[in-house]
């Protein structure tokens, strides 16, 4: 089963962005579609677009999947009506789940954590991440200081390997020791 957000398709090579209804460049994967085993996270904090970008290639990024509650920046190409088509120019992928996986509950996070919003949010990202490599991003550089660190040490528990990007030559990666570590309210 092919990925239902970067396909190959017939004539025009193009496919839309679920989410934004952008259309995206087509991106033939030369790679067999045979599942990675690792999910990718990645802070957009202050970089610069460029910046950005190189990291995304340097690690084969297919796919981004934003989890911001609210996809906006003070720098305009962090903007959710700007980078879908930022990364659409460089045959990247944009999905927005910020609705489903963004931070900033009125419940808290943890409460959170186990609604049917969240668990269908989980199955999204699995899903492309079968078939694509993928980084979930969030606005925070360090994923300590994010929500994405409680994404990322849940699918962990499901069986991913998670590696978080600080920058071009240095990955954090969950612990074991980390699951002792609560999980933080996020309201």
């Amino acid at each position: 089963m092919p990925s239902p957000f970067l396909t190959r398709g017939s004539g025009s090579p193009q496919s839309i962005d679920i989410n934004s209804g952008v259309n995206m460049p087509e991106v033939l994967n030369p790679r067999p579609l045979e599942p990675t085993g690792i999910i990718y996270t990645l802070g957009t904090s202050d970089r610069e677009m460029e910046e950005f970008i190189d990291l995304l290639k340097i690690y084969d990024i297919q796919v981004l999947i934003d989890v911001r509650r609210f996809p906006t920046s003070k720098f305009e190409w962090f903007k959710r009506k700007n980078l879908p088509r930022a990364l659409a120019k460089r045959m990247i992928g944009y999905v927005f789940l910020g609705n489903e996986l963004g931070g900033y509950r009125k419940e808290g996070y943890d409460a959170h954590l186990s609604s049917e919003d969240f668990q269908k949010g989980l199955e999204k990202i699995e899903s492309i991440a079968i078939y694509d490599r993928v980084a979930i991003i969030c606005s925070e550089r360090m994923p300590w200081k994010c929500h994405r660190w409680l994404i990322a040490r849940i699918l962990k528990e499901r069986g991913w390997e998670v590696l978080h990007i600080i920058e071009e030559d240095r990955l954090w990666t969950v612990e074991e020791k980390d699951k002792d570590i609560p999980l933080c309210e996020y309201s």
